[in-house]
């Protein structure tokens, strides 16, 4: 799996080095290691019924679905109809959304990964720069965006933070000496935004996630028994 080697090279590497940004570091890199699991080829059969749709008609299966007593468990699809499948739905035992994996530049890894509790977003983890390494996390409470933090610089440590409040972006926090806490705050971003007062300049901000490919197209028609 190449996720796991590379994030395995990036430990040992990062192990050689005993100052505290080193240990940062290797703590991440261990996190990374963990995180490769979301690296997950296909659902399990393991007993259940599986029901598989030609979407586009090409002669090959794009849409696979496991049902457990009628109540649909994983669906993956392929969203750019090359034979390898991009999205993963995991659900619970009543049907419900737990888990979307995306593999969003059909390289054949997961790019990012969001939990749900209930059929709410509570987390995701984004690779920004599709380097197997989830540099990107986003913490939801009632599916609202109220933190998030990253790898601005991709050292493999977190070094920048925002903070919501009501959806509203209102603090920005950059750790500039890699010691891993915050050396610098920026209060209501939002209000300072192009003001030049208090705010990073650009150059600390973090660098934007890298673009998307199209979306997943939706199935032609509704599987049977399905979820949305």
């Amino acid at each position: 799996m190449r996720a796991v080697s590379l994030l395995a090279c990036l430990a040992l590497a990062a192990c050689g080095g005993g100052s505290a940004a080193g240990r940062r570091r290797t703590a991440a890199a261990e996190e990374a290691l963990e995180r490769a699991k979301y690296e997950r080829p296909e659902c399990e059969d393991s007993g259940r019924e599986e029901r598989k749709h030609d979407v586009n008609g090409d002669g090959r299966h794009d849409l696979r679905q496991l049902f457990l007593s009628g109540v649909e468990t994983c669906r993956e699809s392929d969203g750019n109809f090359d034979g390898r499948f991009d999205f993963y739905r995991f659900f619970t035992d009543s049907g419900v959304l737990e888990r979307l994996d995306e593999d969003l530049d059909f390289d054949g890894h997961v790019d990012q990964v969001s939990m749900y509790q209930g059929g709410t977003i509570t987390q995701r983890d984004i690779d920004t720069n599709f380097d197997d390494m989830m540099d990107t996390h986003e913490f939801y409470t009632t599916g609202v965006l109220v933190r998030a933090e990253r790898d601005a610089n991709m050292d493999g440590a977190i070094d920048y933070w925002e903070h919501y409040q009501g959806g509203r972006l209102a603090r920005v926090q950059w750790d500039e000496n890699s010691d891993g806490t915050p050396d610098r705050t920026d209060d209501h971003p939002d209000d300072e935004q192009g003001s030049g007062g208090g705010g990073g300049s650009p150059a600390a901000q973090p660098p934007p996630p890298a673009e998307p490919p199209p979306a997943e197209p939706p199935p032609a028609a509704a599987p049977p028994g399905g979820n949305p």
